[in-house]
């Protein structure tokens, strides 16, 4: 059994461990942070979603520099109504003294996919204050909204290229103009991805004119909201489902993410109207599905070749007949 001396001893060594451990979480949790974040949990090509940068843990903030950098191609920052914007919101991270906080900059171009905000309190000569203010909670420094173009992976970061910010993309400074360092592990940038939207149209003719009606003998496809210059395999179905009405056909994306394809419905006698089917696969992954109408009168009674040699056999029989009678009245 233990004796007294040891279990002092243990205890001890509890007691400093826990110190320790909680003076290791205060200062971690006090240290300053700040991350671009979004409340959306999915997003698809055309969708508009909010984005904010947060901030905390900050003692005597007294001005901020902040870069974001996003690729133009993927999102765009826009308004409620989807407009393209050339300014963000400010947000309440000086709203202890807003009425003394200075723009400074404010810039969103699209065209590069750069955001610039810059911000101060005004000093006391200006009609503000000479000493900062303490962000203990979390607070808004920017908010806007994204518009999602194209899919696929996109990140928007804290722009390292920014260089009031020293590198960090966002730079808070003191009262004496000391920086306020938000370590790279206290940095979050924001990465989603975009889900695309595929969206698919028949047409009757391959000059993409006139709307499929169901009896052409060819149908003609239009696909839209796909992977840019990516890679396609396109399966066509009958009612039946199986086995494919022709062989696998092979096509890419434009740069838009347009793709086009075609199905003949008429070189199958055994083929069945009503809802045919195409699967589209990305790797062999299938990603798209959808059905069209073909009507009966869209699938010939015969294919070309079979039904040429049928009607040759029937005129043969009949001109063998036609011969055969002749031969017997001439006995």
């Amino acid at each position: 059994m233990l004796n007294r001396r040891t279990y002092r001893l243990i205890l001890t060594l509890i007691l400093l461990l826990s110190c320790l451990w909680w003076t290791t979480a205060a200062q971690a949790q006090s240290a300053p942070y700040a991350a671009i974040q979004t409340s959306a949990t999915s997003v698809k090509a055309g969708d508009i979603f909010s984005v904010s940068v947060v901030a905390g843990s900050l003692t005597d903030a007294y001005s901020l520099d902040l870069g974001l950098s996003f690729d133009p191609s993927k999102v765009q920052v826009v308004d409620a109504s989807g407009n393209p914007v050339s300014t963000v919101t400010s947000g309440d991270i000086f709203s202890d003294v807003q009425s003394l906080v200075d723009t400074v900059a404010n810039n969103v171009n699209n065209g590069t996919g750069k955001i610039i905000y810059s911000c101060r309190i005004k000093t006391a000569a200006e009609g503000g204050q000479d000493t900062g203010v303490n962000i203990t909670a979390r607070k808004t420094v920017i908010s806007f909204n994204l518009k999602a173009i194209q899919p696929g992976a996109v990140q928007v970061n804290f722009d390292p290229s920014f260089a009031p910010a020293g590198g960090q993309g966002i730079l808070f400074s003191n009262s004496d103009t000391d920086d306020i360092a938000i370590s790279p592990s206290n940095r979050t940038n924001l990465s989603l991805n975009i889900s695309p939207v595929y969206q698919l149209s028949f047409y009757s003719k391959n000059d993409y004119s006139t709307s499929w009606s169901g009896d052409s003998g060819t149908v003609y496809i239009v696909g839209t909201g796909f992977q840019p210059n990516a890679q396609y395999s396109l399966d066509y179905y009958d009612a039946s489902s199986t086995p494919a009405i022709q062989a696998t056909q092979v096509v890419s994306a434009d740069g838009s993410g347009r793709l086009e394809s075609y199905c003949a419905t008429n070189t199958n006698r055994n083929a069945q109207p009503g809802a045919w089917r195409v699967d589209i696969k990305s790797g062999g992954t299938l990603v798209y599905q959808t059905n069209f109408n073909v009507n009966a009168d869209a699938i010939p009674e015969f294919p070309t070749a079979p039904g040429l040699i049928v009607v040759l056999a029937i005129c043969v029989l009949i001109f063998w007949k036609k011969r055969k009678a002749a031969l017997e009245g001439s006995d």
